[in-house]
């Protein structure tokens, strides 16, 4: 029995033991790890403040030359329509015009049709 409790009592102590040194190794890797993580988290901060930093003039530089952009465009829209509206303007009459002689013309075969259809 004093043998047993003896060798009992000798595992439990190689076990303490191990299970110490087990542990001891995780907590060195688990506080390696974290100052990886606090390594990683300042980089990160440095990051995103470098990027704050560059990223603000460049957009507001972006939202300048959209406005310039859409002031060129509704510009050319309103050239465009003042364009429209001349060139409709010249096109009108002269189309009212060849419509005018086109009836004419018309009337005038007409009626040198009729004359000659009168003179047989």
């Amino acid at each position: 029995m004093i043998d047993s409790a003896m060798q009992m009592h000798q595992t439990i102590t190689v076990f303490a033991g191990a299970s110490l040194i087990i542990i001891t190794i995780v907590a060195v890797f688990l506080i390696k790890l974290l100052i990886e993580l606090s390594h990683l988290t300042q980089a990160a901060q440095k990051t995103v403040i470098i990027l704050n930093e560059e990223l603000e003039p460049t957009i507001v530089e972006l939202q300048t030359a959209l406005k310039n952009i859409n002031a060129v465009a509704t510009s050319a829209d309103e050239k465009v329509e003042v364009l429209k509206n001349n060139i409709a303007s010249v096109i009108d009459p002269i189309s009212e015009t060849f419509l005018k002689l086109k009836l004419n013309v018309l009337k005038g075969i007409s009626q040198g049709l009729k004359l000659f259809k009168k003179d047989k």
